[in-house]
């Protein structure tokens, strides 16, 4: 009986990446991302951003704990255009539009 309720846990668990926000957005040096991490347990996020074409533009890691996150990406490097941000916690992926103007 008890391996049986440790799963339902498991399946029935808050997302770990909530409320993600961008701003200000568009942005032309900074780019703030705000987010819920529901996990209780500190992880790693992996953050990728793409062009509008697909590419990868940068690739980096966040350690998030609980609670409300604030992390900063640098975009000041970026050439003007939409950006997308993608973070990835476990099973879980959250993809966020953005826009560089210059």
């Amino acid at each position: 009986g008890e391996e049986l309720l440790a799963s339902q846990e498991v399946t029935s668990s808050t997302p770990s990446l909530a409320q993600v926000a961008l701003f200000p957005n568009p942005t032309s040096d900074v780019l703030n991302v705000d987010f819920i991490f529901g996990q209780s347990f500190d992880a790693q996020v992996q953050v990728y951003v793409t062009d509008i074409t697909g590419k990868t533009i940068q690739q980096l890691q966040w350690t998030a704990t609980n609670g409300k996150q604030r992390q900063t990406l640098d975009v000041s490097q970026f050439a003007p255009g939409i950006y997308m941000l993608h973070l990835i916690s476990g099973e879980e992926r959250v993809t966020q539009k953005f826009v560089v103007a210059k």
